[in-house]
């Protein structure tokens, strides 16, 4: 999925898409959860909210799978502090669109 996310950053509906399966992949599992993370998925994501800010679904399924990610993994909460994934959400979140509505649920 890194794969497909880094080689098509151009493409919101793509990494939308790709956030939706981080998701899935990680709910309700810890070792997905530190794949994910050790992977570079966290790093991928916050690339891709920076890239398309005005895309509802990226963003709102960026939050998502953000909370999933360092909810319960504390390396994973360094990994996105050191990568700005705390300022992308904190952007999506002061957007008047759906996104930051979403993104602020999960807060």
């Amino acid at each position: 999925m890194l794969v497909v996310m880094r080689g098509h950053t151009q493409s919101a509906e793509l990494q939308a898409q790709a956030c939706t399966i981080f998701y899935i992949l990680t709910l309700g599992n810890t070792e997905n959860t530190t794949e994910a993370g050790n992977a570079g998925a966290i790093e991928a994501i916050v690339v891709a909210m920076r890239r398309h800010t005005q895309h509802d679904e990226l963003q709102v399924w960026a939050c998502e799978v953000f909370f999933k990610l360092i909810v319960s993994n504390a390396k994973n909460r360094i990994k996105a502090a050191k990568a700005g994934a705390i300022e992308a959400i904190a952007a999506a979140m002061r957007s008047r669109r759906l996104g930051g509505e979403k993104c602020l649920e999960q807060a």
